[in-house]
């Protein structure tokens, strides 16, 4: 195989006379390309989503108000997420799906606030998908 004339002219380009044998590749390039091959692909960190936890918003006087980021008039929050909010905190909590938003309500004691056992109950059902 011929190099063209520009090639070899060029002062900073090294151009064999002849290119090695399989389809024209450098051994430099086929060591590149198998060891790109060998390693597998790095999958990048997946941002987290948000979730926000309020007590007392507008309108919901002595509840907590769950919104996630993901999830509007489209996409409802599942009723599974409200059921395992439900087990974890137990029966003296009334936990209410409204489809965007859960609201969470002391049965007895309306107004009551425990904020670390709520926040718990809701991270350990989330997981380490949300940010809080």
């Amino acid at each position: 195989m011929q190099v063209p004339r520009e090639f070899k002219s060029h002062p900073l380009r090294k151009v064999p006379d002849k290119c090695p044998s399989a389809g024209g590749l450098s051994n430099f390039v086929k060591k590149l390309f198998m060891q790109s091959r060998e390693r597998p692909p790095q999958k990048e960190a997946e941002p987290k989503r948000k979730a926000w936890i309020v007590f007392g918003g507008p309108g919901h006087f002595g509840e907590y108000l769950l919104n996630l980021e993901d999830c509007d008039d489209k996409n409802f929050i599942p009723n599974r997420v409200a059921n395992a909010v439900q087990n974890e905190l137990g029966d003296e909590w009334d936990v209410s799906n409204r489809g965007t938003r859960l609201e969470i309500a002391h049965k007895t004691e309306h107004g009551k606030q425990d904020d670390e056992r709520v926040r718990g109950a809701i991270k350990k059902v989330l997981g380490d998908k949300y940010e809080f």
